[in-house]
């Protein structure tokens, strides 16, 4: 027996490499279209396919219409309260209730997405 027959037997004795089929997955609850959680996994449930970036992304800020993920919030920027020394007075125990002789003054920021 040459190589040549001997590499042709070897080959024909191993298995060939089938290439896997990944599904990435969006669960959902299908009567208020809020997302559950993402999975690879094959579960009880609604699903939509997600690519592997949305997976890799696993956003929650979204609805699922017709089978389609839409975006609610595509924020660019936020704000929230911060300490300053100019602002609206709050009481010290609570920001929540303005107090004009208060000390303690609260204003907002703008945060932007860079």
């Amino acid at each position: 027996m040459n190589e040549d027959a001997l590499l042709q037997l070897i080959n024909q004795m191993m298995p060939e490499n089938k290439p896997v089929d990944l599904e990435y997955r969006l669960y959902y609850n299908k009567e208020t279209n809020e997302p559950l959680f993402y999975s690879m996994e094959q579960l009880d449930g609604d699903y939509i396919v997600v690519t592997h970036e949305q997976y890799s992304v696993s956003r929650y800020d979204l609805i699922i219409r017709n089978g389609v993920i839409v975006h609610l919030i595509d924020a660019v920027s936020w704000t929230k309260l911060v300490p300053s020394e100019s602002g609206t007075s709050c009481r010290a125990d609570n920001i929540m209730i303005v107090d004009s002789d208060g000390n303690n003054k609260w204003t907002t920021k703008t945060y932007y997405l860079k």
